[in-house]
């Protein structure tokens, strides 16, 4: 139907004697012929019929050069690159604070690995708790190295979610908060030994996530780590366990080098630092400096790899108008992060659970300690098949200024179809 013409055929032989391809010789008491629509024989009665049968049969003949049979296996889903369920691998969820030892939080549709969660009303720390470290948090917003939580402040990860404790800030009773739960690879991880240095790995190969931990061997920069994703990241996350330093980001669409923290306001740095300028495999990630490879300091990864139609890593250019720029994504987004790359300035993060309708203005920030929307005019539209920026705030969108963003599907943007998801 793309070129608006139809040819019909009969055991995949087209009639091209004429201008309108039409049937001959049907034998309508044969049961195996199989016709689209009602069919008039054209040299013999007006009122002559064909007899068609609707039901299931498979497609037994070669079909014409340039066409496909009818079939789930041809639909564009079903070819590289496989859609997945969104949900099935990422999730926000919205909960109360209720002071116990033991506040189950529910509604996902799977058991997550790294759990991030935020006060959505008070100045309470960014918490992260994965399945790899265990009992032990870190900060988004601080330089703080990871401190085991006793029990347990996520005390455990479930099928639908995750149970807190008593402990920390991610249980106040009466609290309002969010959590942004990703599902790598289930359980405390495997050996990896594709990098010069040994790594333990939980990784989703699926979704493009993998939680990477390992002890640095201070030989300098080139040394490798295994990442698990069977794809090259895009997007990582680097922070020392046992050392009060900033965390360091890493992002391709940025080129060579990585932001100095998700807890800090830098600009983006050049250079091989905590990262070397090659840039990630398949299978590793070189690192840099003692940022990334010191001896006797121990390491984790959060690392991302793009997935069509469920997760994009981009960058964008800045209008300065009170109408923005549009970003393409292919997907409507669940969750959404922003960050100014040529200029110092917060990072911002918006999600389509605590902004279900546009405009979202609930952005919270990853290197503050700020409740959602402390500051207003950040504000974004999030629609089926991207986002587009609703006002000329220099940190979201200065005339000319240059951002990186990171998005995660709600609704894919590939159906069987190839149509989009609804807008909201």
């Amino acid at each position: 139907m793309d070129n608006g013409k139809i040819w019909l055929n009969r055991n995949a032989a087209i009639d091209t004697t004429t201008q309108a391809p039409r049937f001959t010789d049907v034998n309508t008491s044969s049961p195996d012929r199989h016709y689209a629509w009602f069919y008039r024989e054209t040299s013999g009665s007006p009122t002559s019929t064909a007899e068609f049968n609707f039901g299931q049969r498979p497609y037994n003949f070669t079909p014409p050069a340039g066409f496909k049979p009818l079939s789930t296996n041809n639909f564009p889903t079903q070819r590289t690159p496989h859609v997945i369920s969104p949900k099935r691998h990422f999730g926000t969820l919205l909960y109360t604070g209720d002071g116990s030892s033991n506040n189950r939080v529910t509604g996902l549709q799977f058991k997550p690995d790294l759990v991030w969660i935020k006060s959505r009303t008070t100045t309470d720390n960014h918490i992260l708790q994965d399945s790899v470290r265990g009992n032990f948090i870190l900060y988004p917003n601080l330089a703080n190295a990871d401190g085991a939580t006793g029990g347990g402040w996520v005390k455990s990860f479930n099928d639908d979610g995750f149970t807190t404790d008593v402990n920390g800030p991610i249980n106040t009773n009466g609290q309002t908060h969010v959590a942004w739960c990703w599902k790598a690879g289930g359980g405390g991880g495997a050996t990896n030994n594709d990098g010069s240095i040994t790594s333990t790995v939980s990784a989703n190969q699926e979704a493009g996530f993998s939680i990477v931990t390992y002890s640095g061997n201070g030989s300098g920069s080139g040394q490798t780590v295994g990442h698990g994703l069977g794809k090259a990241p895009k997007v990582i996350f680097l922070k020392k366990r046992n050392a009060a330093t900033n965390w360091y980001v890493y992002h391709g669409a940025a080129g060579d080098g990585a932001f100095e923290g998700l807890n800090t306001t830098t600009a983006y740095g050049s250079g091989n630092a905590p990262f070397n300028t090659t840039a990630p495999s398949s299978t590793v990630v070189t690192l840099g400096n003692t940022d990334g490879n010191q001896s006797g300091i121990n390491f984790v990864l959060y690392c991302w790899a793009e997935i069509p139609g469920y997760s994009s890593f981009g960058k964008y250019k800045g209008n300065g108008g009170s109408v923005g720029s549009y970003v393409h994504l292919g997907f409507k987004p669940a969750w959404l992060l922003i960050k100014r790359i040529d200029d110092s300035k917060s990072w911002f993060l918006w999600d389509n659970e605590r902004d279900p309708y546009n405009v979202a203005a609930n952005d919270i920030y990853p290197n503050q300690t700020h409740p959602e929307n402390q500051f207003a005019n950040n504000e974004v539209d999030l629609l089926a098949n991207g986002f587009k920026l609703r006002n000329s705030n220099t940190t979201i969108n200065a005339s000319g200024g240059t951002y990186v963003y990171m998005a995660f599907a709600g609704e894919s943007g590939q159906t069987p179809y190839d149509t989009f998801p609804n807008a909201r």
